[in-house]
């Protein structure tokens, strides 16, 4: 298609659909995706009275030729939108090079920006894209002008896709390939054995959660709960006079608001969304319910995450945020990596910047531990180490007699006869729990459930080649499903992925697919492992990510 004569035909604005037709002020932007076969990427006429055409073709490797529609903005302004499967492309004019370029022969430089956009607002897509941009002039053939690798995001943070079409050009072409995609929606909260309401006066509960996952992540409400076990359902009320009244539970102590429980359930049952997305309210909500877990995540997060942010600032960041050991990390870690030092030397006074409260609780104690440990002449882990790594996430111990004895927990036995015991609420939020053998969901009790899992011919035979045990491959797998850990030793993922594929864990195998992706290509015979992989178990980022690394080997 690339290659067809441009001259065969000309069309004009009149003789298409008015919906695929952008009218800009000097330049009308037309979808010719609707001329079909050998008219396909033929020209668009340059009208007599000066206003530029444009025609374009948008080509998914996945979907094909995809129609523009005409969108108009609430702003008044025109954009052509093009629908994807899970998310709107739109392709806009940049106001930032509207009306700076003159030429002579009175055609308006084009440059234009390409964002995804999300249907539903509580969806995020992002996807790593090989792009081919074809440009041509009148009367020529398609031209290769631009293959690039760039990722595109729903995120509004993250910049557009800019391409600045010379004004000789009467048409393009934009070819857009996936070489990983990630489509996540966001959970409507609507199963679960808890009803949860922002005040007593509400008449339908806003959320079901998982009584047992809400144990887990927040502890102070664990008391709570303790008196609800004859009764079918139990409800927790965010806000109100701290007063019980139909089994509702009604605490002016937590005084959470919807959107802020809402944040923090997101992160609780792991659905994607970033963790940046509103860090006040999740930063409240997990601060008044004492969610140790997430906030082990905000602290690391505004230590590590928010490098846009100098020392100074992300010290008060965290303080208006109420993240007190985030402070303690920031100050810590500022002077292993020797700012800290500089800052002195610069006449730096932190006790006048930060005041004395967050200067004596928080920074002072994190920087004479930061400078003890520098100067530990008896211990290079600490003289190097980072406050992340010296003070870890708390981990649950799976087989410590404290967890044998939790209610909220199920026992799983390994094929060495012992017994693991795993939040019940996690394995229902990875909608798992019935895949284990042992389960029977009509006549679940806390406190009793006894499960086993399945051990496929796929597992066995993968974990005999890796010599693993059972427990060495859910040990990580665990603590990633607790978020507690990030990463999968490589030796493990396979092996992981496998246990996760045969339990229902969908969301975990896109984590671990992930991970394979991430490997080394040492050789075509991992190449060619990965692709067998892919195939057997359905791992299309894999897939595409292996091909696109055949095609650059070649």
């Amino acid at each position: 298609m690339g290659n067809e004569d441009l001259n065969n035909s000309n069309y004009t604005c009149d003789e298409l659909p008015p919906s695929s037709i952008i009218k800009w002020p000097g330049v009308h932007l037309i979808s010719i995706d609707s001329i079909k076969d050998a008219k396909i990427g033929v020209g668009i006429e340059n009208p007599v009275d000066g206003v530029r055409t444009v025609g374009i073709i948008l080509q998914i490797n996945e979907e094909g030729v995809i129609a523009g529609i005409n969108e108009c903005c609430s702003s008044g302004k025109e954009n052509l939108r093009f629908k994807l499967k899970n998310v709107d492309l739109v392709i806009k004019r940049s106001e930032r090079y509207d009306g700076k370029f003159n030429n002579d022969e009175n055609f308006e430089r084009l440059v234009l920006e390409v964002k995804p956009f999300n249907r539903l607002p509580t969806s995020s897509w992002k996807a790593l894209i090989q792009a081919r941009l074809y440009v041509a002039e009148y009367g020529g053939s398609f031209r290769l002008v631009m293959g690039e690798v760039f990722e595109l995001s729903t995120n509004s943070s993250d910049p557009p896709l800019e391409l600045r079409i010379d004004q000789k050009i009467f048409a393009i072409k934009l070819e857009m390939r996936y070489i990983n995609e990630c489509y996540r929606e966001m959970p409507l909260f609507k199963d679960g054995d808890l009803e949860v309401f922002a005040t007593k006066y509400d008449p339908e509960p806003f959320a079901w959660v998982h009584r047992a996952l809400l144990a887990l992540y927040t502890p102070k409400l664990v008391w709570y709960f303790g008196g609800f076990w004859s009764f079918a359902i139990s409800t927790f009320v965010l806000s109100d006079d701290g007063t019980v009244l139909n089994n509702r539970i009604v605490s002016k102590d937590h005084d959470i608001t919807k959107e802020q429980f809402l944040e923090l359930l997101y992160q609780i049952y792991r659905t994607g969304r970033p963790i940046s997305s509103n860090l006040e309210n999740l930063s409240i909500a997990a601060t008044k319910l004492d969610c140790e877990l997430i906030l082990w995540k905000l602290c690391r997060f505004m230590a590590g995450n928010s490098d846009e942010l100098n020392f100074i600032e992300k010290v008060k960041k965290s303080a208006k945020l109420g993240l007190n050991e985030a402070i303690k990390q920031i100050s810590y870690n500022v002077v292993k990596t020797g700012e800290w030092e500089m800052l002195q030397n610069g006449g730096f006074d932190a006790r006048e910047c930060f005041g004395q409260k967050i200067y004596c609780n928080y920074v002072l104690p994190a920087i004479v531990e930061a400078i003890n440990d520098k100067n530990n002449v008896d211990n290079s882990f600490l003289r190097a180490c980072l406050y992340e790594q010296k003070h870890k996430c708390p981990v649950p111990g799976f087989d410590s007699p404290y967890e044998a004895s939790n209610p909220f927990n199920a026992s799983i036995e390994l094929d060495n006869k012992k017994f693991i015991y795993v939040n019940i609420g996690i394995l229902q939020a990875n909608e798992c729990l019935e895949k284990f053998a042992g389960f029977d969901g009509s006549g679940m009790k806390f406190g009793q459930l006894k499960l086993r899992p399945i051990i496929s011919s796929n597992l066995k035979a993968e974990m005999e080649y890796n010599q693993l045990r059972l427990e060495q491959v859910l040990s990580p797998l665990l603590a990633l499903m607790y978020g507690t850990g990030d990463n999968v030793p490589n030796n493990l993922i396979r092996s992981c992925l496998i246990f996760a594929c045969d339990h229902g864990m969908k969301k975990i195998v896109k984590e671990l697919e992930e991970m394979i992706c991430n490997e080394l290509i040492t050789g075509p015979n991992i190449l060619l492992n990965h692709f067998q992989f892919a195939e057997r178990y359905h791992l299309k980022n894999l897939e595409r990510f292996s091909l696109w690394q055949l095609e650059c080997e070649e």
